[in-house]
C-alpha cells in the first residue's frame, strides 16, 4: 500500500504551481508591526521566476487556494491494486503581504553518526495576512474613492 500527496497553490488568476510543502502556520508572527496569521509555501527551486510573475499580478494573492490531492493505493489478496484519490482545497483570503521570495537551502535530512545532513535549494515564498483592521481600512478607501470619483462626474 503506496500513498502519494500533491500539493499546489492556486492565485487569484487561476494559475497553480505546485508545491514540495507548505506549512499552514496557525501561530501568528510580528510582519510590519503586526502579528498576523502567514503561510510558508515551498516550491521547486526552478519555479523562482514563475512564482514571482504571479506574486506581481495585482490583485492575485486576494484570495488563494492551497489544494492536496492524496492517492491511497491499496492491494487486495488476489494482488489487484486500487486507487482512491481524496481532494481537498482550503480557501485563504487576505494574504497579500509576500514578506520572502527567495531561494534558500533547506534542511532535508538531519545528520546522524554515519550520514551529514542532507540540504536543498528550494524557492520560498512566504505570505502573511492582513490585520481586520488594514481589511477595513481597505474597504473604507474604496467607499472614499468611489464617492469622489462620483461627486467628481468621472
Amino acid at each position: 500500500m503506496a500513498n502519494t500527496i500533491k500539493d499546489r497553490i492556486i492565485f487569484g488568476n487561476g494559475h497553480a504551481i505546485d508545491l514540495i510543502t507548505v506549512l499552514n502556520d496557525t501561530n501568528q508572527i510580528s510582519v510590519q508591526g503586526a502579528n498576523r496569521a502567514h503561510i510558508d509555501a515551498h516550491f521547486l527551486e526552478s519555479q523562482y521566476d514563475a512564482v514571482k510573475a504571479e506574486i506581481d499580478i495585482p490583485g492575485n494573492l486576494d484570495a488563494i487556494t492551497l489544494s492536496r490531492d492524496t492517492t491511497v493505493s491499496t492491494t487486495d489478496a488476489a494482488g489487484k491494486v486500487t486507487e482512491q484519490v481524496y481532494h481537498e482545497d482550503w480557501q485563504k483570503t487576505n494574504y497579500k503581504i509576500a514578506y520572502h521570495l527567495g531561494r534558500d537551502l533547506f534542511k532535508t535530512a538531519e545528520a546522524t553518526d554515519t550520514t551529514p545532513e542532507v540540504n536543498e535549494v528550494r524557492t520560498i515564498l512566504k505570505l502573511a495576512q492582513l490585520t481586520y483592521a488594514e481589511v477595513q481600512q481597505s474597504a473604507m478607501q474604496a467607499q472614499i474613492d468611489a464617492l469622489t470619483l462620483a461627486s467628481l462626474g468621472v
